[in-house]
């Protein structure tokens, strides 16, 4: 008997992929973010709210506290003074961190504020955090969040 597997088509993922995060939220972020780690080679990646307080992450989770706890001031720094003094701050509790593998951003779901944190590897390094976690590659996160942080009506 021979069994062809045919690739699914695009269109067809992303629309198991929604249905996923509408139906289990928590569980279908938990799974984003592991991707997201694993096909990215990073240590810890995380989502928190506005307070530090973890959303859901994947990695260590002594690194994803440090991280949440830290993301939201390093975000709001405009000034590098302020941003090296959060740095120093996160570097407390992560010791072995380095700045150039740190990236953290505001996402705005469904009105709220939220922050996502990632650090890098030494293996994923060699290319930018900022061209990895790019919209595309963070939309099922943002999808999945929507979900979670939707008001209820």
């Amino acid at each position: 008997m021979t069994v062809l597997l045919f690739p699914t088509p695009p269109e067809l993922l992303e629309e198991a992929s929604a249905r996923h995060d509408a139906e289990a939220p928590q569980e279908s972020l938990a799974h984003h973010l592991r991707t997201l780690r694993e096909a990215y080679r990073l240590r810890v990646v995380v989502v928190s709210d506005p307070d530090g307080a973890i959303l859901a992450s994947a990695g260590p989770v002594w690194m994803a506290e440090a991280l949440a706890a830290h993301a939201p001031a390093i975000a709001r720094c405009a000034h590098p003074d302020d941003h090296r003094a959060q740095l120093d701050a996160l570097r407390a509790r992560l010791p072995e961190l380095d700045a150039d593998a740190l990236d953290v951003r505001a996402l705005f779901v469904d009105g709220r504020r939220v922050f996502l944190a990632a650090l890098a590897t030494e293996h994923s390094r060699e290319r930018a955090l900022a061209d990895e976690l790019s919209p595309r590659s963070v939309q099922p996160v943002r999808r999945a969040l929507s979900h979670i942080t939707r008001r209820p009506r």
